[in-house]
């Protein structure tokens, strides 16, 4: 989600990662499940809506415990 406005921006550093995820720009309040100050900040939400994991600043996204754990979400 782009929270500072700047969604041109976002699309570009999305583009030059090589990712393939959408980018959604905030238009109204955040719920406070979802505010933070840090950026990055992190939500993993699973098939049912529930939050799963919140984290806040920068992560080793590749490591084995969290593709291990993104891998159970994705079988549930």
């Amino acid at each position: 989600i782009d929270v500072d406005h700047q969604l041109e921006r976002s699309f570009a550093y999305i583009q030059k990662q090589g990712f393939d995820l959408p980018v959604h720009q905030v238009v109204s309040q955040l719920p406070a499940a979802f505010e933070s100050k840090s950026i990055p900040f992190t939500v993993l939400i699973n098939k049912k809506g529930e939050i799963v994991m919140k984290h806040e600043g920068m992560a080793n996204y590749e490591s084995k415990k969290f593709l291990k754990d993104m891998d159970k979400l994705l079988k549930e």
